[in-house]
């Protein structure tokens, strides 16, 4: 890195520009940093949204080709007590990039607030069978119950999703602790779908 700083040819050709194999060096070296972040200290919600966001981009990219990153990936995930399969498909990496966010704004993340609809977003772009239900419903408790009340209209939507279930679990903890902020859009949503 400081001969790329420094523009010297040891590391790419001189022209600041680093060749791709070098580049996949670095990914690598980065991804293994994070899986030792968080496996050193699993509290820190800032680690958490970061490797969330990492996922986040594998997934929205499809990018089903790094050995290597799934390799830390399955690190990260045994290091956060979930069961990984080892493959590096679209619905995988939204699955973990769905935990290590709900892990985030669980854990109080100063950009929780920010978080959520990205959360929301990957569940419901998730593919059915990809298992971000059941991260979902697995890291959800962890979210404090005030932290959904302003996205109650999405998580009511997704209750005729594949993600139904985890959807209604949160929807019932929500009624019971806030019924009053549920009132309303619960009686908007019934309202539209019986028109």
């Amino acid at each position: 890195l400081l001969s790329l700083a420094r523009g010297d040819n040891a590391a790419g050709g001189g022209d600041g520009v680093v060749p791709p194999a070098d580049a996949q060096v670095y990914e690598t070296k980065g991804l293994q940093s994070f899986a030792t972040a968080v496996a050193l200290q699993p509290g820190l919600p800032k680690t958490w949204l970061l490797w969330g966001e990492y996922c986040h981009r594998q997934a929205t990219a499809g990018r089903a080709d790094d050995a290597a990153a799934d390799a830390d990936a399955m690190e990260v995930d045994a290091g956060a007590g979930a069961d990984g399969d080892g493959a590096t498909t679209r619905g995988s990496w939204a699955e973990r990039a769905l935990s290590c966010y709900l892990l985030a704004i669980g854990l109080g993340h100063s950009r929780s607030a920010l978080t959520v609809p990205r959360a929301l977003a990957l569940l419901a772009d998730a593919p059915p069978a990809s298992g971000a239900a059941l991260a979902f419903g697995r890291h959800g408790t962890l979210v404090p119950l005030w932290q959904w009340l302003p996205w109650l209209p999405q998580l009511l939507r997704g209750l005729d999703a594949p993600h139904g279930p985890q959807m209604q679990h949160l929807l019932v903890r929500i009624a019971k602790a806030y019924p009053q902020a549920l009132y309303y859009p619960l009686r908007n949503y019934i309202s539209l779908e019986g028109a």
